[in-house]
């Protein structure tokens, strides 16, 4: 996974940098492995505290194609954790990363036959049901669609459908 210009370097930006769709871009969510005492970080854009410590499952990312990708922007790239409602429609649960100003922020690449490692806290709640992983800011129509993972098995707290997070 490389980072585009701004990192320090004089980078150029690939020819061929795309934005990722459903035949570009596998998100694999590995949901054997179960990784313990994983830390959460303070994100001051956000004013959220997030220090404590959570169990995770690791996530793959892999370009499929012969084109750089891009995958976002900042420290990580934009997933977005969604869930089956009761009504059976997939819904978002989190909201997807944001930065207040762009300015000086690096984009995130994703060279041909590369793949990134990273993490997807595990859900706990009463409410069972189907999740999986999305990259919502590369929606295309048609069979190019946004990127999603395989559905895995989870639990989530119903509440969390109440917030708009589309």
């Amino acid at each position: 996974m490389g980072f585009g210009p701004g990192n320090g370097e004089a980078e150029p930006l690939p020819t061929r940098l795309r934005l990722p769709d459903s035949t570009r871009l596998q998100i694999l969510v590995d949901t054997t492995q179960h990784l313990t005492d994983y830390a959460q970080v303070w994100y001051p854009v956000r004013q959220e505290l997030t220090g404590a410590v959570f169990a995770a499952y690791p996530v793959f990312l892999v370009n499929r194609s012969p084109d750089t990708l891009l995958l976002g922007a900042g420290s990580h790239p934009r997933l977005q954790l969604e869930a089956c409602d009761p009504q059976r429609q997939w819904r978002p649960i989190e909201r997807p990363s944001s930065y207040l100003c762009g300015v000086g922020l690096r984009s995130i690449q994703l060279r041909p036959g590369q793949l990134a490692l990273m993490t997807v806290p595990r859900q706990a709640g009463r409410y069972r049901t189907r999740l999986r992983l999305r990259l919502p800011w590369a929606r295309h129509p048609g069979p190019a669609a946004s990127p999603v993972s395989a559905d895995f098995a989870g639990a989530i707290e119903l509440s969390q459908f109440e917030e708009h997070y589309e």
